[in-house]
């Protein structure tokens, strides 16, 4: 394929705004004044905005000749002027206003004077939760994939087990580099397909292979989707796809994907591949 030009997105594939933000900022030490990314960009300009007086209410806008003198009242009480005090902190509909948003603290004061009851609570229900297992069909095999990323980019590791209607088949962890978690997801199917391609036992077989990336599934399930960085791949996976009526990538939720995530979180700690086969 040949090389061309291209900007880079975040790891759910979205062209964002703080993802810009993150490139421009890549060489950057961040100190511990740092809120940048707190809440959207938007409303971080709005703020400096209001606290530098810019915004343009009726006295800002009179002084700068686009509004008359004879239209300067508050829009929502038609008592005073709108200057930026009396819009948002002197007018009664604006008071109404703030103290009915009062009420939201209520249960955030309780969650914060009771923070170990919280956190208690929080940790009992923090287990993850698996999904039971179903079996595959007695002629078809399951091959459940996983990305593990530690960091973005960080140190990400792939895992998979396949398995048949009796139990697993075989397992794979391997560790690939630095990476981002979508790169991650769709190196861990790519290599489950190499596998179906080159073990004897699984060319004739009906197989599915599951991952819990919607983004990796979709991109390699849908010509035209996909980014430039990981053209290559989702094009060398879709050229076995299309060339195999045996084999199919499927969405599973995260639950049904325990196994192959903790492979995928070994394969972030070793050294090349392990991979381990069982008798059928």
């Amino acid at each position: 394929m040949q090389d061309t030009s291209g900007w880079s997105h975040d790891d759910k594939g979205i062209f964002s705004v703080k993802s810009f933000l993150s490139c421009l900022e890549a060489d950057r030490k961040k100190g511990m004044w740092d809120f940048l990314g707190v809440c959207p960009l938007k409303i971080e300009i709005f703020i400096w905005q209001l606290l530098h007086g810019r915004i343009l209410v009726r006295l800002v806008l009179k002084k700068f000749g686009f509004q008359p003198s004879t239209s300067l009242m508050c829009p929502l009480c038609n008592i005073e002027e709108e200057s930026i005090d009396h819009l948002f902190l002197l007018c009664n509909w604006l008071r109404r206003l703030w103290q009915s948003c009062m009420l939201w603290w209520d249960p955030i004061m309780h969650m914060l004077l009771n923070m170990e009851e919280c956190c208690s609570e929080s940790r009992r229900s923090g287990f993850p939760k698996i999904g039971e297992w179903i079996p595959p069909q007695v002629d078809a095999l399951k091959f459940n994939v996983d990305g593990s990323d530690k960091g973005s980019p960080g140190q990400p590791g792939i895992g998979g087990v396949l398995q048949n209607h009796e139990g697993s088949l075989c397992n794979f962890s391997a560790y690939v580099g630095i990476e981002d978690a979508i790169t991650a997801e769709i190196l861990a199917i790519a290599r489950a397909c190499e596998l179906c391609e080159a073990r004897p036992e699984i060319v004739d077989k009906l197989v599915v292979i599951f991952s819990h990336s919607k983004v990796a599934v979709t991109w390699i399930n849908n010509d035209g989707f996909g980014s430039i960085k990981h053209a290559q791949i989702i094009h060398d996976t879709r050229s076995f796809l299309s060339s195999s009526d045996m084999v199919s990538i499927l969405f599973c939720p995260r639950s049904f994907n325990y196994i192959a995530d903790q492979l995928a979180k070994k394969g972030a700690r070793i050294s090349g591949e392990e991979l381990n086969w069982w008798d059928s």
